[in-house]
């Protein structure tokens, strides 16, 4: 496969400071761990992990750097240990709840309210040791280019960069998301020919997990959390990808009680369900590619669609590959060894 010259495009992206990209605004809903004049949330780790999930869920975010070794008047001295995510909060979750699924209702219930004790007095302390790459931390110093920071985003398995002060505290968080719509929208001219690179020169996961529409969601966020998957394909029973279900069809769960029923519900059901009474949450669209589409194509898909995955399939209709951010910038900086 040939690689194409990707040198205006890193040009451009050493000459641009990192500034240039800022976060959008948090969602109104809660104040607390807010820095209001970069918009960044962050979480302590004596919050309780009721409250991590809901202040997320409140600003619309998947995760948040985690202040660690937190002293002094108002918490206002502290480090960073990485951060939190939808993820960590689920694994968590799911273990409270039990690994087997309850038989009725009453045990539902039973299990819901054993575990309310686990999700009002365990801390987020209990992730700050937490290792995995996508929510490790490489902080970045204010002043530099982007070209780092999407080098980072490429290759290193996080899926953000913490932008960090002279006395070390994050003044942007850059996301693998916010890259992506600053190529697309802001420096389109910079891909040059890359942007019509063919969507089978961009690889993909083809290690991925299926279930069908019927199967428990329980079952699937226990799958989700023992393998560390932040998303699945849901198939037919001959195979034909039909839905996604990923860690953002979780949010407006609620750790209270009053929606976990939901769990117990197939995968199908679960998401019309949220469709129904929670539709800022969803349903999420199935977002497909085609290997003939091109990289600006692929592009557009992520982030006029706001996803984190994008769909392959077969000629029949069966999942092939998913493809991340990670891919994709991967293949925009791929080194001509590779």
């Amino acid at each position: 496969m040939a690689v194409m010259n990707n040198g205006k495009l890193i040009v451009k992206l050493a000459a641009t400071p990192v500034d240039e990209l800022v976060p959008e605004a948090p969602k109104p809903g809660g104040s607390g761990g807010i820095d209001y004049w970069k918009g960044i949330v962050t979480l302590s780790e004596n919050d309780s992990v009721r409250n991590g999930m809901e202040r997320l869920e409140s600003h619309n975010f998947l995760s948040a750097p985690l202040r660690t070794g937190v002293t002094g008047k108002d918490d206002s001295h502290y480090n960073y240990g990485g951060f939190v995510d939808m993820l960590d909060l689920l694994s968590f979750v799911m273990s409270a709840l039990g690994e087997k699924r309850p038989a009725t209702m009453d045990e539902v219930r039973d299990r819901v309210r054993e575990a309310q004790d686990a999700f009002d007095n365990t801390t987020l302390k209990a992730f700050a040791g937490v290792k995995r790459r996508s929510t490790a931390y490489f902080p970045l110093p204010e002043g530099c280019s982007l070209y780092p920071v999407a080098e980072l985003l490429a290759w290193s398995g996080t899926h953000r960069v913490p932008i960090v002060k002279h006395n070390s505290k994050i003044s942007n968080v850059i996301t693998q998301s916010m890259m992506l719509r600053y190529l697309l929208n802001e420096i389109p001219d910079a891909l040059g020919d890359l942007a019509n690179m063919p969507v089978s020169n961009v690889d993909g996961s083809k290690d991925f997990e299926t279930v069908t529409a019927g199967a428990s969601a329980y079952d699937v966020c226990q799958l989700m959390a023992s393998k560390s998957l932040d998303n699945v394909a849901i198939v037919s029973e001959d195979g034909t990808l039909e839905q996604n279900f990923s860690v953002k069809d979780l949010r407006g769960l609620g750790l209270d009680g009053s929606h976990m029923w939901r769990l117990f519900l197939s995968v199908d059901k679960y998401k019309k369900e949220q469709a129904l009474n929670e539709p800022k949450y969803g349903p999420r669209k199935l977002v497909v590619a085609k290997d003939n589409d091109t990289l600006r194509d692929l592009l557009k898909k992520f982030v006029e669609d706001k996803v984190h995955h994008v769909w392959v399939c077969t000629e029949d209709g069966k999942p092939s590959r998913c493809i991340t951010p990670s891919h994709v910038l991967q293949a925009l900086f791929k080194k001509e060894s590779d």
